[in-house]
């Protein structure tokens, strides 16, 4: 990020998961500091795969665990206009975790993060739906990709990874006049 457009920010807001408590805590940009950029590996460490990162004497976690999309948040910061960008197509319905025997004995010092991740899937439809509500009510506009491309976390297939990309490009350059109207509004 530039930083003019860093410091253009009015907010900016980051959820990452407490290890401990298995709550989202939500980074500000004054959290992040010159040269230590914790926060932000905070903000995307998978569990199971990525030791938690300790910020502030505390430890933590990717904040997709605590909170997928952070639009309750967003409203509860006084947004009344939301910009939600899915990273699937509407239709998607996330699953209950398939690997918990897995994740429950990595994780065993932080049950409540395991409980977070056991109920992931129940938080993120939650958001979806609010999401929707939103979006009927006309207080939201929502990107979500045209169609499946079956790409996972752990995607290592360029291609694949390309052709989501152009998706992205094409689905923004069909919506952008739509989102131009909606922020206008």
């Amino acid at each position: 990020i530039s930083l003019e457009v860093y410091t253009n920010f009015r907010i900016l807001s980051m959820p990452a998961t407490d290890a401990v408590t298995g709550t989202a805590t939500y980074f500000s940009k004054y959290d992040i500091v010159r040269d230590d950029y914790r926060t932000l590996m905070a903000t995307c460490a998978l569990p199971g795969f990525c030791r938690p990162v300790q910020v502030n004497h505390h430890y933590y976690y990717d904040g997709g665990v605590a909170d997928s999309i952070p639009v309750q948040h967003a409203l509860d910061d006084g947004c009344d206009k939301l910009v939600v960008i899915l990273s699937n197509p509407r239709d998607f319905v996330k699953q209950p975790e398939a690997h918990r025997p897995i994740y429950k004995r990595m994780l065993h010092k932080y049950p409540k993060t395991i409980e977070g991740i056991d109920h992931r899937h129940i938080n993120y439809q939650a958001s979806i739906d609010l999401t929707a509500k939103l979006e009927k009510e006309g207080k939201a506009f929502v990107f979500a990709p045209s169609k499946h491309l079956n790409l996972g976390t752990f995607s290592k297939d360029a291609a694949l990874e390309q052709k989501l990309y152009d998706l992205g490009v094409f689905d923004y350059k069909t919506q952008s006049g739509k989102l131009l109207a909606f922020l206008q509004k």
